[in-house]
């Protein structure tokens, strides 16, 4: 378990989940993968940088919300 905190404490693991989700939303042609993954990057930097895990969840759950409604309201 301890093995697993410190990995979640490294932005490079985030760096890679943010990778991933954007090679994701590539193949499977999803608009909103790039602002989850920024969402991703952004959370893993604050959880790096000692924010507690929950405070850094709802910042990037936000983020992605907002990024999400702002590229909707573009479309029209």
């Amino acid at each position: 378990m301890n093995w697993l905190q410190d990995r979640l404490r490294e932005g490079s693991t985030w760096a890679g989940l943010s990778a991933v989700m954007m090679g994701v939303g590539q193949l499977g042609k999803v608009n909103e993968a790039p602002a989850v993954s920024d969402a991703l990057t952004n959370v893993g930097t604050a959880i790096s940088q000692g924010v507690p895990w929950w405070q850094a969840l709802m910042f990037g759950a936000a983020g992605a919300a907002i990024a999400i409604a702002d590229g909707k309201k573009g479309k029209k």
